[in-house]
């Protein structure tokens, strides 16, 4: 059984793309939320009601994990995942994970996982900004 994504967008025009991303990654798209953001709130990129009516649509549609369109850095995506009660990635991740399936040679296997521990080791040193940011 595939696994069950609520993806939020937000910013207009990105749901189209990041569904077809998630079900390049073999993911059942059941719900996509498109939600405006004012400014970005540092704890959870988006504001506390934002993450609630999230967590709502993740508990009514049974998913398994969210998709983000902006990138989180990674207190943000634990922050996330606190609430949510679901596995949280961005659209940054969903990427990597979908050149890890499908990474065939020796050597796009070793630049996938170079980039994972990239973004584990800032997460792990507590840099706030997302990987790309740098």
């Amino acid at each position: 059984m595939r696994e069950r994504a609520v993806v939020v967008t937000l910013r207009e025009g990105m749901a189209g793309e990041l569904e077809e991303l998630a079900r390049s990654a073999a993911l059942e798209v059941v719900e996509s939320l498109g939600l405006k953001l004012r400014s970005p709130q540092a704890p959870l990129l988006i504001g506390r009601g934002m993450a609630e009516r999230i967590a709502q649509s993740v508990k009514d549609k049974k998913a398994d994990v969210v998709i983000l369109s902006s990138d989180l850095s990674a207190s943000q995506q634990r922050n996330l995942e606190e609430i949510l009660e679901a596995k949280t990635i961005d659209r940054t991740q969903l990427i990597l994970d979908i050149f890890a399936r499908r990474a065939k040679s020796s050597e796009g296997k070793l630049r996938q996982r170079a980039s994972r521990a990239v973004r584990r080791r800032r997460g792990a040193q507590g840099d706030p900004r997302p990987a790309h940011a740098h």
